[in-house]
């Protein structure tokens, strides 16, 4: 059983992290990981702050992106550690209006992410995130 204020700094983490994806907040997203944090991105594992930032920098422009996140847990593994995992859909436009509504065929990913975190002072902080593709998309498998 995972305690209330924990389950929701969990949950706090993990949304805020694609949320300011979208938003192109790169520094933000940084203070919801530890220092040493491990994200599996489409362009391979990132190691730390420095590593991360430049995986989000190098995000085209002319990307739009929204990631849908649902079906949130948290529970402590038998070694006493938090782990999570939520599903991810997102969706992905190359426009040059961002304000503008895009015409979508289907999403670009439909995943399963595993999350793991750490009490950091009053916050929880995501240490790892692996990204499993539960869907592929028939049109876009190469």
């Amino acid at each position: 059983m995972v305690a209330a204020e924990t389950y929701a700094g969990a949950a706090l983490a993990t949304n805020a992290i694609w949320t300011l994806l979208d938003q192109r907040r790169y520094e933000d997203i940084l203070s919801y990981l530890t220092p040493d944090c491990a994200w599996e991105r489409t362009d391979g594992w990132r190691h730390g702050h420095d590593e991360l930032r430049a995986s989000f920098l190098a995000r085209p422009a002319d990307l739009l992106s929204r990631h849908v996140v649902t079906s949130f847990t948290a529970e402590r593994a038998d070694d006493g550690s938090l782990k999570g995992r939520c599903y991810v859909i997102a969706y992905f436009a190359r426009t040059e209006d961002h304000d503008a509504t895009q015409i979508m065929d289907q999403p670009y990913i439909i995943g399963d992410v595993d999350l793991e975190f750490v009490q950091s002072d009053q916050r929880i902080l995501i240490s790892k995130i692996s990204v499993h593709q539960a869907f592929a998309i028939k049109a876009l498998i190469k």
